[in-house]
């Protein structure tokens, strides 16, 4: 039997030796950032993306910190014997279901706010997500013309039809991809993301501050 397709044995404490780097890590970049800031500010984020994290990490002076609520919460509760604020905090993530980042800072609350006004990122729109435009895809073959026609199995499994001519990927009817205010599904999502339309914006949100 080829190399390839013999059995292979996967080790379950791998992961878990992973898992507790990753945590472990975390905690040591808390407890560095805890010394070198004298206040916490917690953001709320709606379509996070690797471009939001990179716009706001470069309007906010300071250290930004994302990772998992529980353990962000462990973290604090243990500072808290010597400064009940993160008592606070550490109750605060323990009450939140949204996505969070951490502002570690030594800049005043209102400079905060000002730079967090200032982030403003187009993302591709999540499932749900309210359309900023109407977007109709016209029956043709320059909707897809950047589009390999490799997709075309794909495309079709989002209930779009085309079909394959002249090496290019051509649609038979007119589609609705996106009603503006109105929320994407599944399948409009994928859609957009296909090609390349970005109809969502990350929505960002001060808060809470400890000194």
């Amino acid at each position: 039997m080829p190399k390839a397709k013999r059995s292979k044995v996967v080790s379950l404490t791998k992961t878990s030796k992973q898992t507790k780097a990753v945590k472990d890590k975390l905690m040591l970049k808390l407890e560095a950032n805890t010394q070198r800031y004298n206040k916490l500010v917690f953001l709320e984020i709606e379509n996070l993306t690797n471009e939001v994290q990179n716009q706001l990490r470069g309007n906010i002076k300071g250290e930004l910190v994302f990772g998992k609520k529980s353990v962000l919460a462990k973290y604090f509760e243990n500072e808290g014997e010597r400064d009940e604020n993160f008592l606070k905090a550490a109750e605060f993530l323990k009450n939140i279901d949204s996505q969070i980042c951490v502002v570690f800072t030594n800049e005043s609350v209102e400079d905060i706010k000002t730079q967090v006004q200032k982030t403003d990122v187009t993302v591709f729109a999540q499932p749900g997500t309210k359309a900023m435009a109407t977007v109709e895809l016209q029956p043709g073959n320059e909707v897809f013309d950047h589009i390999s026609t490799s997709n075309a199995t794909y495309v079709r499994n989002l209930g779009v039809f085309v079909t394959v001519e002249k090496g290019k990927l051509n649609l038979g009817e007119n589609v609705l991809a996106a009603q503006k205010n109105e929320p994407l599904t599944v399948n409009q999502s994928k859609l957009l993301r296909v090609l390349g339309i970005k109809l969502g914006k990350a929505d960002i949100k001060f808060l809470c501050a400890y000194d």
